[in-house]
């Protein structure tokens, strides 16, 4: 208990002058870090679902966006190839055509022109022989066309096809053409031409086109040249994306092939097409982001595929992912600030219960255990409050029932102080006697060997023998007297070694008392241990779910921290006092072993003291035979000559018990040195032990409780 004190005294005034500034500074490290880490955490979860929900929405709209793109192209290409279907089969029907195989010029020409009056998009319909030369026209004048590579196509190929297109000089609109070859018993006879104006093409990417949304379509042929397109120069200049190549001049007559630029993300896709795969990309052109889908177009006959491209700008097609955006950062931060009041209010739930308790064991580390944690909390921090509250009870209960035995030790001690004194003095006064009896028992022996040698002479000095037997009558008084004193002298001191062994086995059971006692001290020091096990268990299982959770528990780790912090100190001061006591039950059992010993002594002192109370009997005894025979001396004289021997032998007799009472008179006063010495001892150890227990009474004391 002195150890805690002064551990206390050391650090009190530190603890007092700093006491405020500990109180801010846990509160910043507990609450401060409570809100910030609950508000990096708000923050980050915030800022990370608006990054999840923009960057969900992204891919969202990004497969929305192709997935789009790729339905507008698939609805371009049926659209086109229904209407290269439907010129097809028209021109399809006319190479098999009776009138227009075997008529004449004019039948020819009529059912031309009545079938390009009733599909307006042909521009041209005419047959040609075997040699190439045209028999009829739906308009204008019959021409040889046996030169052209188309005919050539026809002839060696016996397969119908679509022509790569071009431009239009007169219609100033991007044609393709139709042949079918004419065959008869596997014989090339002719072919069914047919130029179709694509305008009808440009009609439907310009419906399909959104300047709005960033989103335009357009077509290619199987060479990569354009037929239809928003912008029309780029049809007039017949733009061929697979060569890489345009041709100007050519409404002049002055055809003359460019290069131009071509960016990698239409590279891509143009050969992808010309591998005859469909799909989706993204890509960049001029410093902008495009999305791209790319369809192709299946032709009748032996023709090569043609392709529509969808092509919308990034930044047009994002534009409501953009507002999205802004609306979630509004409401993110709205969020955040209804999170931060929320935080702010559970940090100060959280915070101030700690802080409380802390400030509890900061006033509990001065002394003061009548304090009292009055949380509310309904968690474990209630449990620690509880345990607060209990730990403080029953420190508060060892203190008293240790107060409480150190004024009953310290009673005890006094009157075993006060007996010892006593019983020393009756020892000093026994020891006196004993010398006394001794030295008259030792003059009584030589008296009673000069009588013995007297005896011899009796007869002729028988005045000097009356003499002598006066001086014997009167020291025979004295030594009954004497002997009478002795007598009481050590019944009194029998009755004090009684009282003593008694005071003995009191102070004794006392002892042992409260080493009992202090067992129980050691028990209730046990429960604080396992109270501060319990609340380092309590933190570090609090430390493990917050290593759990990451950065959402730093902030519970923290409080852990400092809950183990608190709980260290406990143990120590735990460890602290645990030592104290374990010194007082060591010096405890030092006085029990020393009280055995006095109890021995006592015994043995009690028993030298019967020795001499029946020694003393047999003194008195002999005192009052030579008392009665000196009495009938005077009487006897007459006789003493005739029984002189009787006498000389009587005298031997009590010169021997003289001797021996001399002996037993000097064991008696040995026995009593040592009961002397001993009590001498065992007042020493109750002095000492009074000491301890007035220091363990201030001690206690210095403790409000």
């Amino acid at each position: 208990m002195g150890l805690i004190r002064k551990q206390y005294e050391k650090t009190m005034d530190k603890q007092t002058n700093n006491k405020d500034k500990n109180s801010s500074v846990k509160i910043k490290s507990i609450k401060s870090e409570l809100l910030i880490t609950m508000l990096s955490i708000s923050v980050v979860l915030t800022l990370g679902i608006i990054l999840c929900v923009s960057t969900i929405l992204s891919k969202y709209y990004d497969n929305e966006i192709n997935s789009k793109n790729e339905m507008l192209s698939k609805l371009i290409s049926k659209n086109v190839s229904s209407f290269m279907d439907t010129a097809y089969k028209v021109t399809e029907d006319l190479a098999y055509n009776s009138e227009v195989r075997e008529g004449s010029k004019d039948t020819k020409e009529k059912v031309l022109k009545e079938t390009k009056d009733r599909n307006p998009y042909f521009e041209l319909l005419y047959i040609q022989d075997e040699k190439g030369m045209q028999t009829g026209r739906s308009s204008g004048d019959l021409a040889d066309r046996s030169d052209r590579w188309w005919f050539a196509q026809a002839k060696s190929s016996l397969s119908s096809f679509v022509s790569k297109s071009y431009y239009s000089v007169s219609s100033k609109n991007p044609v393709t053409s139709i042949f079918v070859p004419l065959v008869e018993d596997n014989k090339f006879v002719g072919v069914m031409g047919s130029d179709i104006n694509l305008e009808k093409l440009q009609e439907v990417v310009s419906e399909y086109s959104d300047e709005a949304s960033g989103r335009y379509s357009f077509i290619i042929d199987g060479e990569g040249v354009v037929v239809a397109h928003p912008n029309t120069e780029v049809i007039e200049e017949l733009y061929n994306y697979k060569n890489q190549t345009r041709t100007t001049g050519v409404k002049e007559g002055n055809p003359k092939e460019e290069p131009i630029e071509v960016s990698d993300g239409l590279k891509e896709i143009i050969a992808q097409l010309m591998a005859g795969n469909d799909g989706s990309i993204k890509y960049k052109e001029n410093g902008q982001n495009y999305y791209a889908s790319y369809t192709n177009i299946k032709l009748d006959g032996n023709s090569l595929n043609w392709s529509v491209i969808t092509v919308q700008k990034e930044s047009s097609a994002k534009a409501i992912i953009n507002n999205i955006t802004e609306i979630s950062l509004i409401a993110g931060l709205i969020i955040l600030l209804a999170a931060a009041a929320v935080i702010m209010y559970v940090s100060k739930r959280i915070s101030m219960p700690i802080i409380e308790i802390s400030n509890l064991l900061s006033i509990a580390s001065t002394g003061d255990f009548t304090v009292k944690s009055s949380t509310r909390a309904k968690n474990e921090i209630k449990l620690l409050g509880e345990s607060f509250n209990e730990m403080m009870s029953k420190v508060s209960a060892l203190l008293i029932e240790t107060k409480d035995l150190t004024h009953d030790m310290k009673e005890s001690s006094a009157i075993l102080a006060e007996k010892s004194q006593e019983t020393t003095n009756v020892a000093r006064d026994i020891n006196i006697t004993s010398q006394e009896i001794a030295q008259g028992a030792s003059n009584q022996a030589s008296g009673a060997e000069e009588s013995a040698r007297l005896g011899e002479d009796m007869r002729g000095e028988f005045n000097q023998l009356e003499e002598k037997t006066n001086l014997m009558i009167n020291e025979s008084i004295n030594s009954s007297k004497a002997i009478a004193n002795g007598i009481n002298k050590v019944q009194d001191l029998k009755e004090k070694a009684q009282t003593t062994i008694s005071i003995v086995e009191k102070t004794q059971g006392n002892i042992e008392s409260l080493s009992d006692k202090s067992k129980n001290i050691e028990n209730i020091l046990g429960v604080l241990k396992g109270i501060a096990e319990q609340t380092q268990l309590l933190a570090l299982n609090a430390s493990i779910e917050a290593a759990r959770a990451g950065e959402a528990g730093k902030g519970f780790a923290v409080v852990a921290t400092e809950i183990q912090k608190l709980s260290q100190n406990s143990a120590v001061s735990t460890k602290n006092i645990a030592e104290i006591i374990l010194n007082i039950k060591q010096d405890i059992l030092s006085s029990v072993s020393d009280m055995k010993k006095v109890k021995e002594v006592s015994m043995d002192q009690f028993v030298s003291v019967n020795e001499v109370n029946e020694a003393f009997n047999s003194i008195t005894q002999a005192t009052d035979t030579i008392t009665t025979a000196i009495d009938y001396m005077g009487s006897f004289v007459e006789e003493m000559n005739d029984k002189n021997e009787q006498v000389v032998n009587s005298i031997n007799n009590i010169a021997a018990i003289s001797e021996e009472t001399a002996a037993c008179s000097q064991e008696v006063t040995a026995s009593i040195q040592t009961q002397t010495e001993a009590i001498l001892e065992v007042s020493q150890e109750v002095e000492k032990l009074k000491e301890k227990a007035e220091r363990l009474e201030m001690e206690v004391d210095k403790f409000k409780i």
